[in-house]
């Protein structure tokens, strides 16, 4: 098996990753994660770097999204137009 490099203390999404288990989730290791609203979860290493799971699940998939307009495209074209004023 791959060696993994150390996740804890990076953040992905609301999720600070704290340690590492000793599980494995479909061949991937298993990381302790705690959320911005304190909840302690945990995730494996593939979903954490896909952004698949971003938060314990305190804030429903389709809330998550809400006010966005086609993401980073939206974000990046917004920026752009602040930066020509």
């Amino acid at each position: 098996m791959k060696k993994t490099k150390s996740l804890v203390g990076r953040k992905y999404g609301k999720l600070l990753v704290l340690a590492e288990t000793n599980k494995l989730e479909a061949r991937y290791k298993v990381w302790e994660c705690r959320c911005e609203c304190g909840k302690i979860t945990f995730v494996n290493t593939k979903k954490l770097k896909r952004g698949t799971i971003t938060n314990c699940g305190c804030i429903p998939k389709n809330k998550a999204k809400k006010g966005q307009k086609f993401g980073d495209l939206w974000q990046f074209l917004q920026q752009k137009k602040e930066h020509r004023s």
